[in-house]
This record gives structure tokens, sequence and C-alpha cells, in this order.
């Protein structure tokens, strides 16, 4: 029988990337991962947050599920590692021009795995490269 791994909120809220009372929120609107509670005691299953971020990366892509790679970078980190400012960032959201990314709520993350197959997609071997 298979060990299923139970997260605190906390815990759960550290890997969404957002904060304890959002989730607290999302149990009140019915929007968020599913959980467990005991009592007073509430527990997010790691398969649920999974699902969780896949059904996100799913809605936000339109396209079919798949594996959503973990962990995620904020904005502000994705930004750093671009070498470009969080307002262009932003904007490249607007546009649908920068990397696939999650919304949770009003949080933004980015799937390491898209900023790298974004940042492939933008190789180039010489100037006359498109």
């Amino acid at each position: 029988m298979e060990k299923v791994l139970n997260l605190l909120p906390k815990e759960a809220a550290e890997r969404l990337r957002v904060s304890v009372g959002t989730l607290a929120n999302w149990r009140v609107e019915g929007c968020g991962p599913r959980y467990i509670k005991f009592g007073r005691k509430v527990l997010y299953p790691a398969p649920e947050l999974e699902a969780f971020e896949a059904k996100a990366l799913k809605q936000v892509a339109g396209e079919p599920q798949r594996e959503v790679a973990a962990p995620h970078l904020l904005p502000v980190e994705v930004a750093a590692r671009l070498h470009m400012s969080v307002h262009t960032l932003s904007n490249w959201r607007v546009q649908g021009l920068g990397p696939r990314y999650i919304k949770l709520g009003r949080k933004i993350v980015y799937p390491i795995a898209e900023l790298e197959a974004f940042e492939r997609d933008r190789l180039r071997s010489n100037t006359t490269e498109p």
C-alpha cells in the first residue's frame, strides 16, 4: 500500500506560492485544491496539489493535460533570470508573448520546464536567423 504524503496548510501554501489565507479563502469558495479535514485540522494530500497545479496549467494553456514541473519560479525570479524588468514580463503576459505561466488566485508562477522551453525556442546560432 502506497503512503500518501499529506501537507499542512503552511506547507501547501509554500508549494503553491500563495499565502495560508489564500488557501483558506479557496476552501470557503470551493475553488482550491481538495483537502482533508479532521475536526479543525486541515491536510492537503500531495497528489491533490499536483492535480490542482496540472488543472491550472491546463486551463491557462488550453492544451491537453501534461505533467507540471516543480518547482516554480516567481515573476521576480523569472525577470532576473531573463535580465529584464518584472514590468516587461507583465506586459508579455498581457500580450501573450512570454513563457507560459500558472495563475493561482492572484499569484503568478512559472513552471521551470515552461521557462526552459521558452528559452530553448529562442536559441539562435547566428544573427541572420529570425
